[in-house]
């Protein structure tokens, strides 16, 4: 399963600059993004306005989306984390990067009742969960699971939440569900091919893909790549020779900014 996707998407686009002036190849001085989304000063993510050049400049304006990272420097004017395998700014990878009280779900920080004890928690359905994944004593937050133990004897603890077990499609199929055998429960999705066009699946999710499956964009001088199945950029390759620029719609490097 995606590690990075224990929590589900999650950045949105801040404003920066380094933005081209109209008519000439040089830029201003500051971050990496354009206006109107990506980091701020020192960044490497993209804004938003479509994959056009501006005017005479080599500079391209990036799609809408997350804004894209290689760490997490490159994330924090946004305030986010960088999730590593997918090259783009979350919220959260792991409860870690959220507020006491809170856990990372699907990239993003969801606030949970803080207890000391499963007595503190509001209903009897729920235990109290601490770091180490397992009911126990000190500061913790409410779910539904720490472990298989916490679930009826069918079901397993996935992301702390009780899900149908199986050892078989069969046990899955009647809840139009199939069997992931690595986690031996029901899950809605094994891959994108089970997701519908522009999903890809996430821990047994459908999820909104966050880029195009091969499509390029300019970040900086440098050229990003979206994987395979949509859910971040797998590839940011260096202009050694010169900068990035979209032409024909697809990012390419280019010498002294005029052209391929």
């Amino acid at each position: 399963m995606d590690t990075d996707a224990m929590a589900g998407s999650g950045g949105s686009d801040g404003s920066g600059g380094n933005t081209t002036s109209t008519g000439g190849n040089s830029t201003t001085t500051g971050g990496n993004s354009s206006e109107g989304g990506g980091a701020g000063e020192g960044g490497m993510a993209p804004g938003s306005g479509g994959s056009e050049t501006g005017t005479g400049g080599n500079e391209p304006n990036p799609p809408d989306g997350p804004a894209i990272c290689q760490g997490d420097g490159d994330c924090a004017d946004l305030d986010q984390v960088c999730a590593m395998m997918r090259s783009i700014c979350v919220d959260c990878v792991t409860s870690g990067d959220c507020d006491d009280g809170e856990v990372c779900e699907q990239n993003e920080c969801q606030a949970r009742p803080v207890c000391e004890d499963s007595l503190d928690c509001p209903n009897v359905d729920l235990v109290c969960v601490t770091d180490g994944g397992a009911p126990g004593p000190g500061q913790g937050v409410c779910l539904e699971c720490g472990s298989p133990a916490d679930c009826e004897e069918e079901e397993s603890c996935v992301n702390n939440v009780c899900v149908r077990g199986c050892a078989s499609d069969k046990d899955c199929t009647p809840l139009g569900m199939l069997c992931d055998f690595d986690s031996g429960s029901c899950a809605t999705c094994l891959n994108a091919a089970d997701c519908a066009d522009g999903e890809y699946c996430s821990d047994g999710t459908c999820m909104e893909a966050v880029c195009t499956p091969g499509e390029t964009v300019c970040v900086g001088e440098d050229i990003a790549t979206c994987n395979e199945i949509g859910s971040g950029y797998g590839d940011i390759d260096g202009c050694f020779n010169g900068a990035c620029d979209v032409v024909d719609g697809e990012a390419t490097c280019v010498e002294d900014g005029f052209g391929p």
